[in-house]
């Protein structure tokens, strides 16, 4: 550091100058005359610097620009009146050497207090050297999470395209299956109907029949009972009191139905509740998937290993038949070539006896030796033809052994496989449907939420650089008013300072926004990985986050607000103090003011160099708190995750068998409902048997009825007044035919009451009205058996919807067992091909011998 214009060699040289300031000091206690001032401690106290509120590791610890205290009398500030003090002062002292030692401590003090700032600027040059280490340590970082980024896009891209073909090829599947399986639906749906027409066709001719029946006999009866009118009566207040009855037990039974549906609606709502715990295993259960497909794969090539192994050991084993064949065949050949030896050796021999006895005599001889020879051969040809025939039979029945084993071998591998992949296709094709909607769902909660913290983040960062821009504004005025006339060098530092601060605030803005990138992608990247996880333990993570985020966020604002206060405490002090200072400094020499208005400046830049560095220390560290406390949360969740996958999937396999078991239900009330229907045909047959055996005791009823109506004309006065009584009554069944169908059990107790009565009258008519009760009880029965099958065909009919999902896996199974058919086909075509050569070379050894 060089000082062009030192202060000692001016007061040196000129004596006449004006007085020192601690001539002006107005703590002065004792005036002697004639005796330099000593110095008070007005430059000690200057020298301490202002310490900030965030300073923590300043040096000095004491307080800044302490306000002198008033003189105890006001003087007037002019220039000639201070001119004639420090003259008289002056006068006074009349000593050059005391205001000269003075002058030095002050100089001495101030090199090394200038010392001090020169090894603290060294040190802060060190700490920014620091920090471009660590901007380039963070640069190489965000270069890695980078390349990590697109490493893992392109990874999620390309499973994303996989995944969306496969499951594009399982639709297809599935929409051809559920066209199948609606048409089957609606064949069945006809015949349901046809059988309801059939039925309901059959119960209105027997109620039509029953209701003519019943109208005559009504006639009849009131024709033939006129003196019992006071027990009609009697019977008609009884019907209604039985009307009333009905009337009660039908609101009870509207009560009770109402009350079947609200618990048929608590039933829905427990299914719903339990479709959306389905819904929330979804993603567990996903993350299975893949193991499950490796399981696939491994079993795949254990079943081709398998069949390998298989063909293999056919092979050796048709190779094995053949040896042993061509070993029988030669033992055959052996045999028979010994025989056709011996027998040319025996007709060698008759040859010979006939040459020995060239007798013409002996023909007799020579005829019978011919026939014998002729039967040896024929004989011979017959055992070979047994012995190729039995060969035969034998290699044909170790064949169809083998066959017949590795049949069952493959049956039993097939089914196996196909068991595993209906297992897997269920669980895959209900969780594929829902993937996408909760995958688009969750990344549009995703990017809302980004957008909202980003908006913030944006809005709260350009509010606090427009207050620190406006901070620095008038920070900026008040030192441009007072450091004027620093010097060169310091100038440059400042301007070395000031621009290695912008850059370091322009990497830490950098360095904020890699690390809320990095957060980001570390975020992306666990949401990936945890898309097939439970949505509702999803939702509540983010939703602790966004607290937790929200909490540091009013955190980070209460320590901006309070920095906020420090800063305007600090600047209304530093506005006093220069106000104070202004008032003080115009007496003093303007170069006692350039050194403290540079000392100043000096404690200032130190003062927010250190600020700034204890800001940058404090960031850190919270960030990588922060990032500790991300990765711990990461690991508990993983583990918690695990534990719910494994509940998960002990519930589903629960749930999987208890679907099986209803299934098996269903098909047995199914065939129990066929049944029912059968029986129900054959017992309208027995009733229209029934009907018109009824028909035919009817007409004998009628001759005896055409025979009391000569009685009954004498009768007819009085029933016409019944008849108006039989009108109301007919109204009234009337209505009972209206419920008839609604309330079928209340109208058989009161038919079953007429009936009664008219027991007592008629024995005759009583065995037919029974016999017309029990063809009514059926057709009631009946038709509540129908009305309770029509509710199990909607509930089947639901069932059946569900049970299309497995039937498409079911489907895609047998694609796969197309695919073992025709490799086992071709194996029967090789050993088709293997059976003929084996009969074109029987057919050649048979040749050969013939």
């Amino acid at each position: 550091m060089s000082f062009p214009r030192a202060k000692l060699q001016r007061f040196n040289e000129i004596h006449n100058c004006t007085p020192s300031p601690a001539d002006y000091n107005p703590k002065i206690k004792s005036h002697v005359a004639g005796v330099a001032v000593s110095t008070t401690e007005r430059f000690v106290e200057y020298k301490s610097p202002a310490v900030s509120d965030t300073s923590i590791n300043s040096i000095h610890n004491t307080t800044c620009f302490r306000t002198p205290t008033l003189p105890k009398k006001k003087r007037p500030v002019t220039p000639s009146i201070t001119k004639v003090k420090s003259a008289n002062i002056f006068k006074e002292t009349n000593s050059d050497s005391d205001a000269l030692s003075d002058k030095i401590v002050e100089c001495s003090n101030k090199d090394s207090y200038i010392n001090d700032l020169i090894e603290q600027i060294e040190d802060m040059k060190l700490q920014l050297n620091q920090l471009k280490l660590q901007k380039d340590d963070l640069k190489m970082q965000t270069i890695k999470f980078e390349t990590l980024l697109k490493e893992t896009q392109d990874d999620h891209k390309m499973e994303i395209e996989n995944v969306n073909t496969k499951h594009k090829n399982e639709l297809t599947l599935l929409e051809m299956e559920i066209e199948n399986v609606k048409i089957n639906l609606e064949l069945a749906k006809k015949e349901c109907d046809e059988l309801k027409s059939q039925n309901a066709d059959n119960c209105e001719a027997i109620i039509e029949q029953i209701k003519e029946e019943y109208e005559l006999k009504m006639q009849n009866l009131h024709e033939d009972h006129y003196n019992e009118h006071v027990i009609l009566k009697e019977h008609i207040s009884k019907i209604k009191d039985d009307m009333i009855m009905s009337r009660c037990e039908w609101e009870e039974m509207r009560t009770q139905n109402r009350q079947d549906i609200e618990e048929l609606l608590q039933h829905i709502s427990k299914f719903q509740k339990l479709n959306g715990l389905l819904i929330q295993t979804y993603n567990e259960e996903i993350k299975t998937k893949e193991e499950i497909i490796a399981k696939e794969l491994q079993t795949s090539l254990r079943l081709e290993n398998e069949l390998e192994e298989l063909k293999e050991n056919h092979r050796k084993e048709i190779e094995d038949l053949k040896l042993k064949h061509k070993s029988e065949i030669e033992d055959i050949e052996y045999e028979m070539l010994q025989t056709i030896t011996e027998s040319h050796n025996k007709l060698e021999r008759d040859k010979k006896l006939l040459e020995d006895m060239r007798i013409a005599n002996h023909k007799d001889a020579i005829i019978k030796i011919r026939t014998q020879t002729d039967l040896q051969i024929k004989q011979i040809e017959e055992d070979c033809k047994l012995a190729n025939q039995l060969t035969e039979a034998q290699l044909h029945e170790q064949y169809k052994d083998i066959e017949n084993e590795w049949k069952i071998k493959i049956e039993t591998h097939v089914q196996h496989a196909e068991i595993l992949i209906n297992e897997q296709k269920e669980i895959n094709e209900f969780n594929l449907t829902q993937f996408k909607v909760e995958k688009e769902h969750l990344q549009k909660d995703f990017d809302d939420k980004i957008q909202d913290i980003e908006n913030k983040w944006k809005t709260k960062l350009e509010q606090q650089l427009k207050e620190s821009d406006e901070i620095l504004k008038e920070c900026q005025a008040i030192s441009e008013y007072n450091i004027i006339q620093c010097e060169l060098e310091k100038n440059d530092a400042k301007h070395l300072l000031a621009e290695r601060l912008n850059e370091l605030e322009e990497e830490k803005e950098l360095s904020k926004k890699y690390l809320t990138l990095k957060n980001e992608i570390e975020n992306l990247y666990t949401q990936l990985k945890l898309e097939h996880e439970n949505t509702l333990t999803n939702l509540a993570t983010i939703q602790d986050e966004l607290l937790k985020e929200k909490e540091l966020r009013q955190n980070e604002a209460q320590h901006t607000l309070a920095e906020k206060h420090t800063f305007e405490i600090t600047i209304s002090k530093t506005r006093k103090t220069v106000e104070a200072l202004t008032k003080r400094l115009f007496d003093s020499d303007r170069d006692v003011e350039q050194l403290k208005l540079e000392l100043e400046a000096c404690e200032k830049a130190k003062l927010e160099n250190e600020d700034k560095c204890n800001k940058l220390t404090i960031e850190l560290e919270a960030v990588k708190k922060l990032y500790e406390e991300t990765e711990l949360q990461n690991e508990s969740n993983l583990v918690l995750c695990q534990d719910k996958i494994q509940k998960v999937e002990k519930d589903l396999y629960n749930k999987v068998d208890q679907y099986k078991g209803k299934s098996v239900r269903i098909l047995e009330e199914t065939k129990e409902m066929k049944e029912h229907l059968h029986q129900q045909q054959t017992l309208n047959s027995e009733a229209q048997q029934l009907i018109s055996k009824l028909v035919l005791e009817f007409e004998d009823c009628e001759t005896q009825n055409i025979e009391l109506e000569e009685k009954i004309l004498m009768l007819k006065k009085d029933l016409e007044e019944t008849r108006q009584r039989n009108v109301e009554i007919e109204e009234s069944n009337e209505t009972l035919k209206r419920q008839f169908k609604e309330q079928a059990d209340q109208n058989q107790k009161l038919k079953l009451q007429v009936d009664e009565e008219i027991s007592l009258k008629n024995g005759e008519i009583q065995s037919l009205v029974k016999q017309i009760n029990q063809i009514q009880e059926k057709c009631d029965s009946y038709y509540q058996y129908s009305e309770y099958y029509k509710c199990k065909v909607n509930q089947s009919e639901k069932e059946i919807e569900e049970l299309n999902v497995i039937q498409k896996s079911y489907i895609d199974q047998s694609g796969k067992y197309d695919e073992l058919l025709q490799k086992y086909e071709g194996v029967l075509k090789k050993n088709a091909e293997l059976a003929n050569t084996i009969a074109q070379q029987e057919s050649l050894i048979g040749s050969k011998n013939h």
